[in-house]
This record gives structure tokens, sequence and C-alpha cells, in this order.
């Protein structure tokens, strides 16, 4: 019996050939694939696969599945991580600055008088991407360039 193997993740059509003897039993193992449809490979005959993850697996005759995760998703498991990623960005909170943090940013980056108020002129949303950009790196434009960034 094997236990808790990871086979994952080894093929986008068919994986490899995963080694065993033939009668043999994975159990609890993980055998998820990132693309749908893909046909995992034994070397060994009369597989038994208990209580695995086998998202996105498909088995030749010979395979018996009991008490696992059989799941096809619609898309690669790739995609559809980036795709959550993306999601979570775009659903991200702006920063939040009080007046006197941005000032303390700007003042500790080096900032000079006249951005600095210029920057706290602005309202809403800009402000904070104004802060988050002088986070990384301070500002050194004239004024005339700040105003059409932001």
């Amino acid at each position: 019996m094997i236990q808790n193997g990871n086979f994952s993740f080894r093929g986008t059509v068919e994986t490899e050939e995963i080694k065993c003897q033939d009668d043999e039993i994975f159990d609890s193992c993980n055998f998820s694939q990132n693309a749908p449809g893909t046909k995992v490979l034994f070397s060994g005959k009369k597989i038994t696969i208990r209580n695995s993850n086998c998202t996105n697996c498909v088995f030749e005759d010979g395979v018996t599945v009991e008490g696992s995760n059989t799941h096809q998703t619609e898309k690669p498991l790739d995609v559809l991580a980036e795709e959550r990623r993306i999601e979570e960005e775009k659903n991200k909170p702006e920063p939040v600055y009080t007046e006197t943090e941005l000032k303390e940013v700007m003042v500790a980056a080096g900032v000079d008088q006249t951005t600095i108020e210029a920057t706290l002129a602005v309202k809403g949303k800009n402000a904070g991407l104004v802060a988050t950009a002088i986070e990384e790196e301070p500002i050194e434009e004239p004024i005339e360039e700040l105003k059409g960034k932001v």
C-alpha cells in the first residue's frame, strides 16, 4: 500500500507513468492535475485509489476509485488561480491615509513643500495612489508634471 504519496501536476494530457506493482492500493494520495481530463498512467494493473485527491484526473480501465475527490474543473487550475488573484487584487481596498500620515511619509521621503501641499490638496482615491508611489520612491518632479499624474 502506498500512503500519502504526491503524484500531482505530472502532465497536461497524460501523466508520466507512476511506478507501482499490480494490485497496488493508493490511500490518501494526491493525484490532482492542472488540466481537466488528464489521463493518469500506472505501470501496474488492477490499481485501487482510496480517499485521495483526484481533481482533473481520468483513469484507465482497471483503476478503481473509492471515496475520493474526482472533480473536473472547467479550466486548468493555474488559470483559475490567476483569475482569482486578479479578482482579489481588483477588490483590494485603496490605502487610506490621514493627512498627517501622508505628510509624514512625504517629509520622510524628502518631498519638497510645494509637492506636499499639492498632494494634500488632492481629495479621495488619488491621494492614496500618490502616497503609495511616494512610499516606493520619492517624487522629484515639478508640480506641473505631478498634476498630470494625479
